[in-house]
């Protein structure tokens, strides 16, 4: 579906990419695991692909704070992210963006880091 965007840019075809854009989302959100997945040459994942999208919606899509967020927010583990996607919002972002991504990495450490080790010493910690 990228390649198919990225053809439709170059070739003009506006249609087509006003039609796969929605499709992109819905997959994004849906089913992004799929993304993960390396092109046939092995090189790209679908990841890739979309940061690097001609579409500015999709390039958004990709390496914007909602992609990190909703990676972030993922359980039981986060998905992946980029991690220069994340500096550049960081350093350049608004205070809105960057407070989302601090609660971010926060609630990630609670919930990855340290609700795991305590729900393993909740015995002890009722001993003492």
């Amino acid at each position: 579906v990228l390649k198919a965007i990225s053809r439709g840019a170059e070739n003009l075809d506006h249609e087509l990419v006003k039609t796969l854009v929605p499709v992109v989302k819905v997959l994004l959100n849906e089913q992004r695991k799929i993304f993960d997945i390396k092109d046939r040459n092995k090189k790209l994942t679908g990841l890739d692909l979309g940061r690097r999208s001609p579409i500015l919606e999709v390039e958004e899509m990709f390496s914007g704070i909602s992609s990190i967020l909703n990676a972030m927010h993922k359980r039981p583990m986060p998905d992946e992210f980029h991690v220069q996607d994340f500096n550049k919002i960081w350093q350049n972002g608004t205070k809105e963006e960057q407070l989302k991504l601090k609660n971010a990495v926060f609630d990630l450490l609670e919930h990855w880091g340290f609700v795991g080790l305590m729900n393993n010493k909740n015995e002890y910690l009722k001993r003492r």
